[in-house]
């Protein structure tokens, strides 16, 4: 019997997507796009942004206004301080 085997060309998921989305909003935050690119990149950004969000991978700001999300800070356990106090004594 012989399989029918179908190559497979490159393909594009929804976390692909997310990265350009985080690598566009670091490469941004630390001022690696010139003023000539911000209009194409921003628009890049938004349309990333928009069928990311109708897909459910992130939260709009307004959802995340009405549901916080606790932060990795707010998830982290707390740290006990190992510092010993002395009582005065009188």
């Amino acid at each position: 019997m012989q399989e029918n085997v179908q190559s497979q060309g490159p393909s594009l998921g929804v976390q692909d997507l997310l990265l350009m989305f985080q690598i566009i909003q670091v490469v941004s935050q630390r001022g690696a796009i010139r003023a000539d690119e911000m209009a194409n990149v921003g628009g890049l950004h938004d349309r990333l942004r928009a069928f990311l969000e109708a897909s459910g991978v992130i939260k709009s700001p307004t959802e995340n206004q009405a549901n916080p999300q606790p932060t990795a800070d707010d998830q982290a356990p707390k740290e006990k301080s190992n510092v010993k106090t002395r009582r005065k004594t009188q």
